[in-house]
């Protein structure tokens, strides 16, 4: 079950924590011939019916501010000599 949920875009654990899921799951026989379709129907309806049971999907975009750094260069000088130059310039 587990890797047939991964493949479905499940998460195996919140589907296994799901008494509704797992009662489900329990009915189904394993020996029958249709098992592995029956088992695919049984998870992607239990993730259309709780979305919360589909896996996170990775690479999403982090949210707040850009933390990544970058280059820090000052765009004027900050010693005194040059301060007074721009100082008398203007």
């Amino acid at each position: 079950m587990y890797k047939a949920a991964a493949k479905l875009g499940a998460d195996p654990d919140k589907l296994t924590d799901s008494r509704a899921f797992a009662d489900k799951l329990a009915k189904l026989d394993i020996a029958d011939d249709d098992y592995v379709k029956k088992l695919a129907e049984l998870i992607k309806d239990a993730v259309k019916a709780n979305p919360g049971y589909g896996m996170a999907k990775s690479g999403a975009p982090a949210m707040g501010a850009d933390h990544s750094g970058g280059v820090n260069t000052p765009t004027k000088s900050n010693s005194i000599t040059d301060a007074v130059k721009r100082r008398m310039s203007s």
